[in-house]
């Protein structure tokens, strides 16, 4: 027996040289050296280079060519992304970047392991595509700066392939969908190629496994084609990995029973490491090229044993093997952030320095930047480039489906609820239309059920694809053909990948399933509503076809197959969703299913879940009946009512100084006891939550769950629910509770609200305190990472104003303070106005004292943060910088050291004589702005308004005296007066813009009234007023400030 325990042991550590990157360089392809010895030192050099801006990315905020000793406050004040997969990612970009330049290829890529983002998006800003889509990550230094510092930084972008990031169709950040996306967006295109790098941690998931078998329904003729890289870097979280530790000879047979080549590159040196792969994906490329001229030629369809790549390299290679005494590159440790203590240990910072130093910046960088011109020829030109390529922004290439008019498939309707009519089949022969008439952009998904779904019609127009064996029975009703625009496989993740991929290429589809079994790919969905989401945040991301999935063979016609295939839990999952993204619909009869599905497939960027029962069903509603119906959504049927001009009976519907605090453990205790076993009776309930007074519940999840449960309770309308409302970004912890409305400033205002009986009006100072702390959190957050309430450095305070009707948010985005290194000096205060306006102007509201608020949260300020009083200014946008101006001609302005307005609202400031204060004032106003015009005919309305150019001679003639005169300077976009006097020059500072309407200027274009105003503000890029205002301020404190001097 002891012998035997001894071979099993021996046989668990028989293939360490193989499964140890340090042993010597593996490639099934050997024997050939692509790369000469100059090419070989470019590849390393640009290697090292993306190596450079992922360490970067991770760790910095400021020096970010560490042109001086790395310092404490160079980081980031939270370390946050993943190293491990970050090299090998990279290392295969640049591989494949090399055959797009020889092969001319299309191609775009795909990461598995979306958490090593930094290894793609590097080589996307080193190409020059991030910067070209965020003109403000320039090819410099000070773009560099902030390229660092967004990522994975409040306000920035996400540690994944994000929608943000320009070349990302997937994000990669729950792992198994990278294969399926990558198909389903190559389906149709036929001259391209997904490069699809697959994690060997998530090639342990269901849906990747599953996915292995999508080139079974590749077609060469009509298709592109996908080379996975599967990246054994060994190592998840803390756990080595399955692939990673079993037989080379077992790994290499599994992929071959998949129907791969597989090709395997294994090793640490780096030389020897570029001559393989060179040689393998050359090898890979040459072969898919072959494949597909022989099938486009010969127009025989065949099903290849395409290659792939099995890429073994160390986990988080070129760290150091080890810090510490301990394992790092090559282990588990170096799988997020591989030095973690640079912060507080000393050591680790000279480590890191030192490692970072190592790839030679100032040998990779010019003197302002950028990456020399000799490794920047190493990458692809334009649409070349993998991160610029079209695909990856679908709706850049999307075309509208040909549809005919659904009224032609009408149902006959004589009168409700008498005759009986196939819904669904009737459905499936609008499909067949849509099927037939858009040959290359438009599939049906599911996983093995469109026949029994009554939709087989379609067939008539196009069979299931299959690119496999076929027997002579198939020609009895199989329904099978290489061409095919039905898919189906009996893995709804894999279909729905395809879907995902399919439409997020530009395309249009559906997948239809029986309703109790789309619970698989709940979270698909729940991924791919947030990415819609955060796309609609995007300006550059067009929008795509919408996720169309038709849910039939539903709950209450289950009552053949029973308890298991009854579950209608779906719609609780989708109506979880951000409202932006999700609709559901579930249409009564089968012309209401016609004029759904027809608004379904025109429209874009949401999930549409539509329910709809296979069987034979009653008809109620002619075809203009359903359309009106429909396009209301709701509303009374009048012939299944009798209350016509009456009051109804019955509504049938288908489809506080004294605080008690109560914690729920088992959530279960919130339901009657009737509905569940731990359930409380009514007289328990009653004596936790009283059946008539206000409770405000703080709940981890879904906010509705609570109101479902505890639905009925006597009381429950007086349940106010606050949780997750699906709205997050990289956050801080209080921000995202701010942001869900689960933080103690909304618990507590919401307490408020709800205790007027009791607290009448005293409670609105209060609860005006906790809104302003609200929003300081928010823009600490947004300007400094995570909340540090002391600082040994004073900070200059701006407080920012936004317009009429607008928010805080809206200014931030408006003003964006905190794209500028050189506002780091500064706290930017956004507050809210009171029902959206600021005091001066008619509309406002009456008796509200701004002027009052600002002097209180100045103060708090002042009491909670290290503010150097000196430095406290004022800005704001039309309605706020009207404000703006109220506010410097008051006692309170006295605080502030200048003031600078954009299109500014001047109710209040009418005549020389409206004002006796002496400020230093910036102003930009457009000659073509409609709301405050430049020279107004008539009131405005809010009262009425002055001549700008007049108003800007009063503020000449208030710090100057009479005798002040202009100077004027004329340039194309229009002029720039200013007034000196005294010590004080350019005191008053106007921008006079000759194209711009109602608009903060900006130079990037890219804020919030370029991209969203109903204004024309495409002239905003004439002045980047925000760098214009922070210059102005910097020349001003309290000490040289006009009225105390």
């Amino acid at each position: 027996m002891a012998s035997e325990g001894k071979k099993a042991l021996t046989s668990l550590t028989a293939e360490q040289d193989k499964w140890s990157v340090y042993s010597s360089t593996r490639s099934t392809v050997s024997g050939k050296q692509p790369l000469t010895k100059e090419e070989m030192d470019k590849m390393t050099r640009y290697f090292h280079a993306t190596l450079y801006l992922c360490l970067g990315m991770l760790y910095l905020k400021e020096n970010p060519l560490l042109r001086e000793p790395l310092k404490k406050e160079h980081f980031k004040p939270r370390l946050l992304g993943h190293w491990g997969s970050d090299p090998g990612q990279s290392f295969t970009y640049i591989h494949f970047n090399r055959m797009i330049k020889k092969y001319d290829l299309d191609a775009f890529v795909v990461s598995g392991p979306g958490h090593g983002a930094p290894g793609l998006i590097s080589n996307f800003y080193l190409e020059g595509v991030y910067s070209e889509t965020y003109p403000n990550k320039s090819e410099d230094v000070e773009g560099l700066q902030r390229f660092f510092k967004q990522f994975s930084f409040p306000g920035g972008i996400g540690s994944h392939m994000t929608p943000e990031t320009p070349g990302s169709l997937h994000e990669g950040g729950e792992l198994g969908y990278s294969l399926s996306h990558a198909f389903g967006a190559v389906y149709d295109h036929p001259q391209t190629i997904a490069l699809t790098i697959v994690g060997d941690g998530e090639s342990e998931t269901g849906p990747l496994a599953t996915s292995w078998h999508s080139n079974k329904f590749l077609n060469p003729v009509t298709d592109g084609a996908v080379l996975p890289v599967l990246h054994l870097n060994g190592y998840k979280i803390n756990n080595p990995t399955i692939l990673a530790r079993i037989s080379e000879d077992e790994l290499t047979k599994l992929m071959e029973g998949y129907g791969w080549t597989p090709y395997v590159v294994a090793g640490s040196n780096l030389e020897e490491m570029h001559q393989a792969m060179a040689a393998t994906v050359e090898k890979c490329v040459q072969e898919i090229l072959g494949y597909q001229k022989e099938a486009r030629e010969t127009g025989k369809v065949f099903r290849p044993r395409w290659p792939m790549i099995i890429l073994r390299s160390p986990k988080g290679w070129t760290a150091p093997r080890k810090v510490e005494g301990h394992y790092l590159e090559g282990f588990w440790r170096a799988h997020q952030i591989p030095l973690p203590k640079v912060l507080t240990d000393p050591e680790q910072m000279k480590t890191l320095e030192s490692w970072m130093r190592s790839y030679q910046p100032e040998k990779l960088f010019d003197e302002n930047g950028k990456l020399i011109p000799e490794l920047r020829a190493l990458a692809p030109d334009g649409n070349k480039r993998m991160s610029a390529n079209p695909i990856t922004n679908g709706g850049l290439i999307r075309k509208p489906l040909k549809m005919e008019k659904f009224q032609n498939w009408a149902l006959k309707v004589d009168k409700p609820g008498v005759t009986s009519a196939p819904s669904m089949a009737n459905f499936g022969d609008f499909l067949t239309q849509i099927v037939r008439d858009n040959p290359t952009n438009f599939r049906v998904m599911g996983p093995d059920e469109t026949e029994s779904n009554k939709l087989s019609a379609i067939y008539k127009a196009s069979k299931k694809v299959w690119v496999n064996g076929y027997l002579p029975e198939d020609e009895d009703g199989g329904n099978l053909e290489p061409q095919g625009r039905v898919m189906e496989m009996l893995s709804e993740h894999t279909v729905e990948g395809w879907l995902e991929g399919y439409i997020l290429s530009g395309r249009h589809g559906m997948l239809n399933s029986y309703e109790p079994f789309i619970h698989i790919i709940d979270s698909m969905v729940n991924q791919h509503a947030k990415w819609i989401e955060k796309c609609l945040e995007v300006s550059w991301r067009q929008q795509i076809s919408s996720l169309n999935i038709l849910l039939t063979s539903t709950v209450w016609r289950q009552d053949h197959n029973g308890f298991t295939h009854q579950d209608p839990g779906f719609l609780d999952v989708v109506a979880n969703k951000s409202p932006e993204v999700v609709r559901i619909y579930l249409p009564p009869d089968g012309n209401c299913l016609l004029s759904v599905m027809n608004h379904c497939f025109k429209s874009s960027n949401y999930v549409n879940v539509i329910v709809a029962d296979k069987q034979l069903h009653l008809q109620y509603l002619d075809i203009e009946e359903a359309v009106a119906h429909c396009t209301k959504g709701i509303g009374i049927w009048d012939w299944a009512s009798n209350s016509q001009g009456a009051e109804p009976d019955l509504i049938m519907a288908s489809c506080g100084d004294v605080i008690r605090f109560v914690n729920v453990v088992d959530l279960f205790k919130l339901m009657p006891n009737g509905y569940h076993p731990h359930g409380l009776t009514a007289r328990e309930y009653a004596a936790l939550f009283t059946t008539d007074r206000p409770c405000i519940f703080a709940f981890h999840s879904y906010p509705w769950l609570v109101h479902r449960l505890t639905y009925q309770r006597e009381g429950q309308q007086k349940m106010h629910v606050r949780g997750y409302k699906e709205k997050g970004n990289i956050d801080t912890p209080l921000e995202l509770a701010i942001r869900n409305e689960t933080d103690r400033f909304s618990l507590a205002i919401a307490a408020i609200d709800n205790l007027k009986d009791v607290l009448g009006n005293k409670g609105a100072g209060a609860r005006e305190k906790f809104a302003d702390m609200m929003i300081r959190a928010k823009n600490y957050a947004y300007e400094i990472g995570t909340p540090d309430y002391c600082s040994s450095k004073p900070y200059g305070l701006i407080i920012d104003y936004h317009g009429a009707g607008g928010n805080p948010t809206q200014q931030w985005n408006n003003s964006q303070y905190y794209t500028y290194q050189r506002s780091e000096d500064y706290v930017v205060v956004y507050p809210q106005g009171y029902d959206k306006h600021w005091q001066g102007p008619s509309y406002a509201t009456e008796g509200v004292d701004d002027l009052r608020f600002t002097s209180d949260l100045l103060a708090h300020m002042e009491s909670e943060y290290c503010i150097d009083s000196s430095r406290v200014y004022a800005s704001g946008k039309s309605n706020g910088g009207g404000f703006v101006d109220l506010l410097a001609c008051s006692d309170a302005g006295d605080a502030f050291a200048a003031f600078a307005m954009a299109s500014a609202a001047l109710y209040t400031d009418t005549s020389l004589d409206s004002c006796t204060k002496r400020r230093a004032i910036l102003e930009s106003h457009g000659d073509q702005d409609t709301t405050i015009p430049y020279h107004p005919q008539e009131p405005g309305s809010g009262g009425e308004l002055p001549d700008v150019g007049d108003w800007v001679e009063w503020w000449g003639e208030r710090d100057c005296g009479f005798s002040a005169k202009a100077e004027i300077v004329v340039d194309a976009a229009g002029e720039v007066t200013t007034y000196s006097c005294h010590s004080w020059k350019d005191v008053v500072t106007h921008y006079h813009l000759k194209t711009l309407d109602h608009c903060w200027p900006d130079a990037q274009g890219d804020n919030y009234d370029a991209v969203n105003s109903t204004h024309d503000c495409k002239a905003t890029q004439v002045l980047d007023f925000t760098s214009k205002a922070l210059d102005f301020f910097a020349r001003w404190s309290l000490v040289d400030a006009p009225e105390n001097t």
